[in-house]
């Protein structure tokens, strides 16, 4: 994620490199939050609180509103933010 924050400020960001980098970041930050809810509870509610709905996409409200996540799930949410973007 370090590696591409300085060229998101620089590059257009309408670009499919900005897009694409966008949507890494996003598909890891919304697995992150799952992972460490049990551990970081009021650090990822924070991060629910002030992420785009994009990242809540199952109406998400706070952190006891996440569940575990199974590998289909994993799989489909790529597929969601490609038809969300196009």
């Amino acid at each position: 994620m370090d590696l591409s924050k300085d060229s998101l400020y620089c590059d257009d960001q309408k670009s499919l490199e900005a897009r694409s980098k966008k949507t890494a970041m996003l598909y890891i930050a919304r697995n992150l939050s799952h992972l460490l809810a049990p551990i970081l509870t009021y650090t990822i509610d924070e991060v629910i609180e002030f992420a785009p709905d994009i990242f809540k996409k199952d109406d998400i409200v706070d952190v006891f509103d996440l569940k575990t996540l199974d590998f289909a799930e994993v799989m489909e949410f790529p597929c969601f933010i490609n038809k969300k973007f196009k």
